[in-house]
């Protein structure tokens, strides 16, 4: 299946966007996936969801965001709903950048997901769970 990245920046209105885009020092800090099939796929608390496009532009039509190009999606992204949303580990990732301690960031949970790991997964990227939203900034076109 194509699939391609949608990256946010920052929600200046929700206090855990500020709080995400503060903790990775980025001005993104939201990812999901858009698929061939018009739906979106992301890790929203307390599950991952998809939603039709139509809908979650409507819903995110306050936010700035920017997609990548399409390519092959690396799983069964459609698996993935249902699932549940990782809140420890943006927690554990707080602890990290405040203690710098590798044992809060280097737990893996692969029952649990948060949104820049889903787009890792899909891209096939090493370590999906220590991605963030900035680390898909590369992946943005160019208009």
């Amino acid at each position: 299946m194509r699939v391609c990245d949608i990256i946010l920046k920052t929600d200046k209105s929700n206090i855990g966007s500020v709080a995400i885009g503060n903790a990775t020092n980025s001005e993104y800090s939201h990812t999901a996936v858009l698929t061939e099939l018009n739906e979106v796929i992301e890790a929203e608390f307390p599950r991952i969801i998809k939603t039709d496009f139509e809908k979650w532009k409507r819903n995110n039509s306050h936010r700035e965001y920017y997609f990548s190009n399409w390519y092959d999606c690396n799983i069964d992204i459609y698996s993935l709903v249902g699932k549940k949303y990782e809140l420890g580990r943006f927690v554990n990732y707080l602890l990290y950048k405040l203690f710098k301690s590798k044992w809060f960031i280097n737990r893996d949970n692969s029952k649990k997901y948060v949104c820049s790991e889903l787009n890792g997964l899909a891209r096939g990227l090493p370590n999906p769970h220590l991605l963030t939203p900035k680390d898909f900034v590369k992946f943005i076109k160019k208009s």
